[in-house]
């Protein structure tokens, strides 16, 4: 992961956060996941909270882009909307569009 904040200037990947990351974040959002399911179904209208603490600007960054989905630039200078990991945190619908209200929120 960068050891640096978001103002030093890499272009970094959100979808090539290390693996351990990865499946950490899975592993959290499978239970978050389970909780939402059971709290629709018992009526419960405000879903529970997910949060996630990085070491700093630019990891979050990642983290956020990797959960929530981002506008990829290509380089014929396209941009290609990426999907956000976790499904229930996507800010992003099927085809790119932002939603009207954001299910993940980046705080720095």
């Amino acid at each position: 992961m960068p050891k640096k904040g978001r103002d030093k200037g890499e272009d970094l990947d959100p979808l090539s956060i290390r693996p351990q990351l990865q499946t950490a974040l899975e592993a959290l959002y499978g239970h978050y996941a389970k909780t939402f399911e059971l709290w629709e179904k018992a009526g419960i209208k405000v879903p529970p909270c997910f949060i996630v603490v990085c070491n700093n600007t630019a990891t979050s960054k990642l983290v956020y882009d990797y959960i929530s989905g981002f506008n990829r630039k290509n380089s014929d200078g396209s941009i290609e909307p990426v999907n956000g990991r976790l499904k229930l945190f996507r800010n992003f619908d099927e085809h790119g569009n932002p939603y009207a209200r954001q299910n993940t929120l980046l705080i720095i």
